[in-house]
Order: structure tokens, then sequence, then C-alpha cells
């Protein structure tokens, strides 16, 4: 009987290595899990962020500005010629704003709220892509906002989306060319 109660200890300490070890390895499992998420997230919807051309936005930011500014004595639309010469960017901006190629672009939800992207998981409205182009403000505001370009605007959004698109051909939206390339 003298050797029971230690064999049981011997046991129960060897259980609780075990268990302790357990802890450990799941600890460390989910501290990866949690640090690795953003990454994982963000090389499975690679295709929501890659551009066919490289964009240097730091580049971008730090030259002059010389573009031809385009006046806008109102919002483009198909009643005005603002979009002449650029039928393609006019379809870029309907999947933007609207999800159809032949919609009609645009930079306000009807309560006149501005037009936010919404996450591509949960679909909520997402304060980033901003209004006809959906330009990415977390990228783009800082070169609009030297450029004096408003995205929040029509104006705004509308003359920095022709700039984008001189400068960087279709690359800025290729999340959405299915939508538009005919």
């Amino acid at each position: 009987m003298g050797g029971r109660p230690s064999q049981c200890a011997a046991i129960s300490l060897k259980n609780n290595r075990a268990f302790s070890s357990l802890l450990t390895i799941l600890a460390v499992g989910i501290s990866i899990a949690l640090l690795a998420w953003p990454i994982s997230y963000f090389v499975a919807h690679a295709a929501t962020y890659s551009i066919s051309a490289p964009i240097n936005v730091a580049e971008a930011v730090s030259r002059p500005v010389s573009r031809p500014i385009l006046p806008l004595s109102s919002p483009p639309s198909p009643e005005t010629d603002e979009w002449a010469g650029y039928p393609l960017l006019e379809r870029i901006s309907a999947c933007e704003s609207t999800g159809d190629a032949h919609g009609i672009p645009r930079q306000f939800l009807p309560d006149g709220s501005i037009l936010w992207g919404n996450d591509a998981i949960t679909g909520k409205p997402i304060k980033r892509d901003i209004g006809m182009f959906q330009i990415n403000e977390w990228v783009w505001k800082p070169l609009a906002d030297k450029m004096g370009d408003d995205l929040a605007t029509s104006k705004g959004n509308f003359a920095f989306g022709i700039y984008l698109y001189n400068k960087y051909g279709t690359a800025p939206w290729t999340a959405s060319e299915r939508c538009w390339k005919e």
C-alpha cells in the first residue's frame, strides 16, 4: 500500500505536465492564428487589392502635380459632356458605384449620404472606398488633398478619377474589371 500513493502522485504529475503542455501548444496556436488572420485575409482577397501596374504612392504624393483640370459646372452625368473622351472610365465608374456597367455613375446614395464601398466579407459599408470611382482614401487621400480634390464631392472624385485614369490607366479598378471590361 505504501507504493500506491506515490504511483498516483507520479501519474497525476505526469497528467499535469501533459495538460500544461497541451495548454501551451493551444496558446501558441491561438496566438499564431490571431497574428496570421490579417495576412491570410489579404492573401485570400488579393484580387480585390491587386493592380496590374505598379503604383508608387509615396512617389506620387511627393511629386508636383501637373494635370489638365476639367471644369465641372455640375456633377458628371449623361446629360453633360464631362464623360466625352472617357467612355471606358464612365463604365468603370458605373460599375464601381452601381455594380452595372450601363448604370448611371453616382457619388451619393438616394438619401443624399456619400457612397462608401462595402466590406467584402460582411457586405456592410466601410469608410475606405469613396464615391463614384470608389477611390481608396487610405491610399489616395493624401495626394487628392494635395491636388485640391475633395473625394467626397462629385467634382473632386471625378477630377481625381480622371487623374488616376490618365496616369495609371485601368490599374486602380482591376477589382471590378469583370463588370466593365467588354
